[in-house]
């Protein structure tokens, strides 16, 4: 991830596409724009820039979200099988172990799994 908006300063009339760069510009500046011009051109690109950056960042927490899941459902398969128990009362196993514990359910499911491969494995 970038840290700071692109901006491509390009002659005028020769706008780029994103072919000639290989990434998506925040914004383009010309050569004859004037001092208002360029404002609002570069808080354009500052706004791409910040909304580019959110959604990043929501990818990033919803494939956390995704993987702490798997972890989950798999934990909540071991526990099934090796207690003997529905996956309602998997979960709530889970949850209060996390709760006991201080910790996040996906890492008290991901130990729970990890245990288990390394045992069975």
């Amino acid at each position: 991830m970038r840290r700071l908006p692109t901006l491509w300063l390009c002659p005028d009339g020769a706008a780029p596409t994103d072919s000639d760069w290989g990434l998506a510009l925040d914004g383009v500046l010309f050569g004859s724009m004037n001092s208002p011009e360029m404002n609002v051109a570069l808080q354009w690109g500052l706004r791409n820039f910040q909304q580019r950056k959110r959604w990043a960042e929501e990818r990033e927490q919803l494939t956390q979200r995704i993987e702490e899941r798997k972890w989950i459902d798999q934990a909540k398969a071991v526990l099934c099988e090796i207690k003997g128990i529905t996956e309602a009362e998997a979960y709530d196993f889970l949850r209060k172990q996390a709760m006991n514990e201080r910790k996040r359910i996906g890492d008290v499911s991901a130990s729970i799994v990890k245990v288990y491969q390394l045992i069975h494995g």
